[in-house]
C-alpha cells in the first residue's frame, strides 16, 4: 500500500503534465505518457518512461521503464512494465508474454494472469467482490470526488447522506426554531455582509489551527473544534432553510413559504447542485462562510444592547393672554443628539471587520495606482481622516453600520479626526494592544478612542 501511495504522488504530477491536444506525437518518442479521457497503447516497438492514464484504458505492448497508472480503466499488457503499476477502478489482464518486474496494485478490481505470464506473488489486490465498502468508497471516489463533485447520481449509497442530513436539520430546526429565524433573518437582511464575517472568522480560525492542536494536549483544542463543526452544521441548515425560503418566494410559491417546506425545497436545490462536476464542490465549500456568518451576525444582534426608543412630543406654543393661537411651523421636530452614552457601542469583531473592508478597499486602489511604502500609509491616513470628518464613518463602517461621535453625541470635527488617526499609532506599539483592549473595555473603547474622547456607536434605527 505504501508503493501504492508513492504511486498516486506520480499520478498527481502526471495530472499537472500536458495533455495532448492536436496531432498526436509517437510514443516511442516520449518520456512519458498522459491521457485523460481517452485510451493510451504502447506499441510493440515503442518505450515510454511511463503511464498515467485517466478515465480511458492501457495496452502495453512494447516497454515501459517506470511506472503505470491507471485511474477508472483497465490495463492489458502483453510486453513488459519494470516498474510500478497500479489500477484503480478497473481490471489487470496479463497475457502470456506479459512481464511485470514489480508488484501490482489493483484496487476495486480483479487481476488475470494467463499461462506464461512472468507477475509477481506479492501484489497487492483489493477486489471490489470480496470488499463491498472499498467498491462503494471506490465508486464515489472515481465518480465524485474525480469531478470534484460531493453526489455522483450513480452512486447510491452516497444519497443516504442528504436524507440523514435533511432528518437532522428538521430536528435542529424543530428544537431551536429562535436561533433558526434569527440566523434566517441575518441572511435575509445582509447576506453580503454575512458572508463577508464568515470569510473573515474562517481565516482567523485557519490561523488558530496551531494553537488549538497545541490546546488538544488537554482537551480543550477538540472541545473547541467540536463545538465550531457544530456551529457550521447549524449554520448550513440555516442557508439550505434561506436558501429554500427565497426560491419559494421567486418562483411565487406562498404555500411553501414556510420554514419546514423551505428547509426541503432548499434541501433539493442543493443536490442538485452537488451533482454538477466542479460547481458541486465550489458550492459546499462556499456554503461554509456563509453559515459561520449567519451564525456571527445573529449572535452579534442578540448581545447589543437595547435602548428604548425615544419618545418625540412636539410642543405646541400656547398664550394664555392672546385671543389668536400661533401658527404652526410645518418644519419637523429637531431630533436632538443623543450623548454616546444612551447609545450602543460596536464591539472589537465588528469593528475588525469595518476595518479589513477598509484594507480591502485602499489595497486595491493602492495596487491601481502603484502606490507603497510611505504613499500607502499616506492614502490610509487620509482615507480616514477625511471620511470620518465628512461622514463620521469610513465605507467599511458605512457597511456595518457604525458611525464616530463625541461624548454628547455631536459629530468628530477635523481636528479630533486627525488626533485619532495618530494615536492609532500608540495603540499599534504594544503588538496592537490598543486596539484589543476594545474587546473588554466597558464601553468598547480603544486607546486612541479613550485619548481623544471619541465613541463607536451603532447608528440609529440599526438596533434590532
Amino acid at each position: 500500500m505504501t508503493m501504492a501511495l508513492a504511486l498516486m504522488g506520480l499520478l498527481s504530477e502526471g495530472l499537472r503534465a500536458r495533455a495532448q491536444d492536436g496531432p498526436a506525437t509517437p510514443m516511442a518518442h516520449l518520456h512519458e505518457v498522459v491521457q485523460i479521457g481517452r485510451d493510451a497503447v504502447i506499441g510493440p516497438n515503442e518505450s515510454v518512461k511511463f503511464v498515467t492514464v485517466i478515465n480511458g484504458d492501457v495496452q502495453v505492448d512494447g516497454d515501459v521503464r517506470e511506472a503505470v497508472v491507471v485511474v477508472n480503466g483497465n490495463l492489458r499488457v502483453s510486453g513488459r512494465i519494470r516498474g510500478e503499476v497500479v489500477v484503480i477502478g478497473g481490471d489487470l489482464d496479463a497475457l502470456p508474454t506479459a512481464i511485470l518486474k514489480r508488484p501490482a496494485t489493483v484496487i476495486a478490481g480483479k487481476v488475470t494472469q494467463s499461462p506464461g505470464a512472468q507477475m509477481r506473488s506479492d501484489n497487492h489486490i483489493f477486489s471490489a467482490d470480496t470488499t463491498p465498502v472499498l467498491k462503494g468508497i471506490t465508486d464515489w471516489a472515481l465518480q465524485g470526488a474525480l469531478w470534484l463533485r460531493p453526489l455522483p447520481p450513480r452512486v447510491p449509497w452516497v444519497w443516504t447522506f442528504p436524507a440523514v442530513f435533511f432528518f437532522l436539520y428538521l430536528l435542529m430546526g424543530l428544537v431551536l426554531p429562535g436561533p433558526t429565524r434569527a440566523c434566517v433573518s441575518a441572511l435575509m437582511d445582509r447576506p453580503i455582509l454575512s458572508y463577508l464575517i464568515g470569510l473573515i472568522a474562517l481565516f482567523f480560525l485557519l490561523l488558530l489551527t496551531p494553537l488549538l492542536v497545541i490546546l488538544g494536549a488537554v482537551g480543550i483544542g477538540f472541545l473547541l473544534l467540536f463545538a465550531v463543526a457544530l456551529g457550521l452544521f447549524f449554520g448550513r441548515m440555516v442557508v439550505v432553510q434561506f436558501v429554500g425560503l427565497q426560491a419559494t418566494r421567486e418562483l411565487g410559491w406562498p404555500f411553501l413559504h414556510r420554514p419546514i417546506a423551505g428547509l426541503l425545497v432548499g434541501s433539493v436545490v442543493f443536490c442538485l447542485l452537488y451533482m454538477v462536476p466542479f460547481l458541486g464542490l465550489v458550492i459546499w465549500f462556499g456554503m461554509l462562510p456563509m453559515a459561520m456568518g449567519s451564525l456571527l451576525m445573529a449572535t452579534g444582534r442578540a448581545l447589543r444592547p437595547k435602548r428604548a426608543p425615544q419618545a418625540m412630543s412636539a410642543a405646541v406654543p400656547s398664550d394664555a393672554g392672546a385671543g389668536t393661537s400661533a401658527p404652526t411651523s410645518s418644519l419637523p421636530p429637531a431630533f436632538p443628539a443623543l450623548p454616546a452614552d444612551a447609545m450602543p457601542p460596536v464591539g472589537f469583531f465588528m469593528r475588525t471587520v469595518a476595518t479589513l473592508l477598509d484594507f480591502i478597499l485602499i489595497a486595491a486602489v493602492a495596487q491601481a495606482v502603484g502606490l507603497e511604502g510611505k504613499s500607502w500609509m499616506l492614502l490610509w491616513m487620509g482615507y480616514h481622516i477625511a471620511l470620518w470628518t465628512w461622514s463620521g464613518a469610513t465605507i467599511g463602517g458605512k457597511v456595518i453600520g457604525s458611525m464616530l461621535c463625541e461624548r454628547d453625541g455631536s459629530p468628530i470635527q477635523f481636528k479630533t479626526a486627525t488626533t485619532r488617526c495618530l494615536a492609532a499609532f500608540l495603540s499599534a506599539l504594544p503588538l496592537g494592544l490598543g486596539f484589543i483592549w476594545a474587546a473588554w473595555d466597558t464601553r468598547k473603547q480603544s486607546w486612541h478612542d479613550k485619548l481623544t474622547g471619541v465613541y463607536v456607536v451603532w447608528k440609529r434605527g440599526r438596533q434590532r
